[in-house]
């Protein structure tokens, strides 16, 4: 399945419109990496699209905070940007949100990741993709 394009993104998510096209390329492109073979082929392009998503989203919404303008409305975070990696997941977060659910045993990446729409949509598909795994 080839990798998702730009056009792919906008088409799915024309909200970002407004967003540089190398910026949304770069995004991408890390989306790709990180959405490897291992995940359900179906859900491979979505979950591609709604991380990258939900990094631009998070990314404008802290440049916003910082008093500069937004293409996408959202809420605001304030702290620094840290990456975290998690498993297969490696995502930017913002260590001073507290907009997330504080959920005890959630990991501080799962958090940011239900602060934007997008983000939780690929908490949905990766979850189906790495289901929880029960000890008996």
């Amino acid at each position: 399945m080839p990798a998702p394009s730009i056009e792919d993104f906008l088409d799915r998510y024309p909200e970002f419109a407004a967003f540089d096209e190398r910026q949304i390329i770069l995004v991408l492109a890390e989306a790709v990496q990180e959405v490897g073979e291992s995940w359900i082929v179906y859900d491979r392009t979505a979950a591609t699209l709604a991380l990258t998503a939900h990094r631009l989203y998070s990314e404008q919404s802290t440049i916003s905070s910082m008093g500069g303008t937004s293409a996408v409305s959202g809420g605001a975070t304030s702290g620094p940007i840290t990456r975290e990696t998690v498993g297969p997941l490696s995502v930017q977060y913002n260590k001073g949100n507290t907009t997330g659910s504080g959920t005890v045993g959630m990991s501080s990446a799962a958090i940011d990741l239900e602060s934007s729409p997008y983000g939780v949509r690929f908490l949905e598909l990766i979850r189906r993709s790495f289901p929880a795994v029960a000890v008996v």
